[in-house]
C-alpha cells in the first residue's frame, strides 16, 4: 500500500506520515520505486484460535482425546491461524486449560 494509504488507515495526514519514512521511523518495511512512489508492506494478519476437545467417557478415550487434539492443531497450522487456548474434557469435567477462553 502506500503511504497515503498507510496514513489514512493509521489516522495521519500524508504530511505528517511522509517524514516518518523519510526519517526511517516507519514501524514497516518500505520502499520507493523508480516511479517516486513509497510502497509500505502490510503486515500479515492471523487468527486466533481456541481448540476444544471433548470425549464422553473416561475408560480407553485418553489417546482418542488425544489424537483429537493432535488433529484440531493440525488444522489450525495448516491455516496459518495462531493457537490462542485449547481445551481438553473428558466427561463433564475439565483436565487441562493453557488460558482461561472466553
Amino acid at each position: 500500500m502506500e503511504v497515503s494509504a498507510w496514513a489514512r488507515e493509521t489516522n495521519l495526514s500524508y504530511k505528517a506520515a511522509r517524514p516518518i519514512w523519510k526519517t526511517g521511523k516507519l514501524s514497516l518495511p518500505a520502499e520507493q520505486l523508480a516511479t517516486g512512489i513509497t510502497i509500505v508492506e502490510r503486515p500479515v494478519q492471523t487468527s486466533n484460535v481456541a481448540l476444544y476437545g471433548r470425549v464422553s467417557s473416561l475408560a480407553d478415550q485418553s489417546e482418542d482425546l488425544e489424537r483429537e487434539m493432535q488433529s484440531l492443531r493440525d488444522y489450525v497450522a495448516s491455516h496459518g491461524a495462531r493457537l490462542y487456548g485449547k481445551l481438553a474434557a473428558r466427561r463433564n469435567r475439565v483436565v487441562r486449560a493453557r488460558k482461561v477462553l472466553l
